[in-house]
């Protein structure tokens, strides 16, 4: 088997188990048999996402979980505020911390810096700068806007400032300006200056 084969199943192994974890904490053992795959590799699998920030380890426990889905039926908003509230987030940029899916779980680059627009939030604000009211709102219109969007055809779904770099504001008509985001996935960030602040 070639290494770009391997690479692939792994990439293909390693979705299924995110997607076993959507229905909830499970360990090592229920993530093999939910994802059809030997409990070695969901382990390896597990403790390669941790490493990487993409589901956490129950305290306590031996299950791994993801944040709370935003699509989900039963979604918990005072759970993703009490996960973003967590010390070793509030240094990290609100931007960064959407698009941890530990915290809340479904936002991507797109509705991450829609949600950010919509609430006039300064996307390199600190998560200890957002006060509490301004957290609700972003985990509430991050999810209005997932919902609205998830019927919708790949790329069909208006926006307001992702890639529309140096168009003007549909509010205000300052050029949207763009950033790369900190951190290791390579992410832009889209946003008002005058709107949002964040003049970077």
């Amino acid at each position: 088997m070639s290494s770009a084969t391997i690479g692939v199943q792994s990439i293909r192994r390693a979705f299924a188990v995110l997607r076993a974890l959507g229905d909830g904490p499970l360990g090592v053992s229920e993530v093999a048999v939910a994802s059809r795959i030997p409990k070695s590799t969901a382990a390896r699998l597990l403790a390669a996402l941790a490493a990487e920030g993409a589901v956490e380890q129950v305290p306590g426990e031996r299950r791994y979980r993801l944040g709370p889905d935003l699509l989900s039926p039963d979604f918990d908003a005072a759970e993703a505020h009490r996960r973003f509230r967590v010390p070793e987030r509030q240094a990290v940029t609100i931007s960064e911390a959407l698009l941890d899916q530990r915290a809340l779980a479904g936002i991507g680059n797109i509705w991450r810096n829609e949600t950010l627009f919509a609430e006039r939030v300064d996307p390199f604000a600190p998560v200890a700068e957002v006060d509490d009211a301004t957290l609700d709102r972003l985990i509430v219109t991050a999810r209005r806007l997932l919902m609205q969007s998830s019927g919708m055809a790949p790329g069909r779904a208006p926006t307001r400032v992702y890639r529309r770099t140096g168009r003007p504001c549909p509010r205000c008509g300052t050029p949207i300006r763009s950033a790369p985001l900190s951190g290791d996935v390579p992410r832009t960030t889209y946003w008002c200056p005058d709107c949002q602040g964040g003049a970077r």
